[in-house]
């Protein structure tokens, strides 16, 4: 059984890198993380959205 990632799911997961590099979501929650409720940004609803 192969179970290598196609090229399809290779691209895939370098653009959501290279997405979360550029886009640190992790980072710009932490110093807020006490303050209520998580939010998604807008630009990450759009990203979520392109990404599928």
């Amino acid at each position: 059984m192969d179970f290598a990632l196609s090229d399809e799911q290779e691209a895939l997961a370098e653009a959501e890198r290279a997405w979360l590099t550029k886009n640190d979501p992790i980072a710009a929650r932490r110093p807020v993380i006490d303050d209520g409720p998580a939010r998604t940004t807008p630009e990450g609803v759009q990203h979520l959205a392109e990404s599928g």
